[in-house]
């Protein structure tokens, strides 16, 4: 269900890697909750290090709430 959702907090380094495990903040009820979480987690982990970020504003990124729903994982 696209109702589903989780959000993780994502400690970054300055570098644009993780620093830590994303942390489970917040999420929805359900069965398929775990699998999305997991997911995220993954997608979180091979994407990185995310270059796009401004090394100057690290102080505003080094630590995100991200929430993701399945409809962040479909084609389009």
């Amino acid at each position: 269900s696209d109702k589903v959702k989780v959000t993780l907090r994502v400690a970054l380094r300055r570098d644009g890697r993780l620093a830590a495990e994303p942390m489970l903040i917040e999420a929805s009820a359900s069965k398929s909750g775990p699998l999305l979480m997991r997911s995220a987690v993954e997608a979180l982990e091979k994407c990185q290090p995310y270059t796009m970020l401004p090394p100057d504003r690290y102080k505003e990124w080094k630590v995100l709430d991200l929430r993701f729903t399945p409809r962040d994982f479909k084609g389009g």
